[in-house]
């Protein structure tokens, strides 16, 4: 609902913003309470906090930067134009 809001509030189109928050969101790779599969896997304590945080550190990465990658090049052309406005 926020990104949502100050989409339409910028006049820019919903999808353009909430796509790219949604992918961002989903990325969480970095600690043990993230996701659940994180979770029983820390559970186990075959893994160290240590190891988790330094491969989750790169994939965050790698996944930010896939992430602006495909919104500023194939996200503008799908989202810029078209018939989207405003609700009054």
């Amino acid at each position: 609902p926020v990104l949502g809001s100050a989409a339409e509030g910028i006049g820019v189109n919903p999808l353009a913003v909430l796509l790219p928050g949604t992918y961002a969101t989903g990325m969480a790779f970095m600690l043990p309470i993230a996701t659940p599969p994180n979770a029983i896997v820390y559970a186990t304590k075959k893994l160290q906090f240590t190891s988790m945080v330094g491969g989750g550190f790169v994939l965050n990465i790698t996944a930010s930067l896939i992430i602006l990658l495909f919104t500023s090049t194939v996200g503008l052309h799908f989202f810029a134009g078209g018939s989207w406005k405003p609700v009054e």
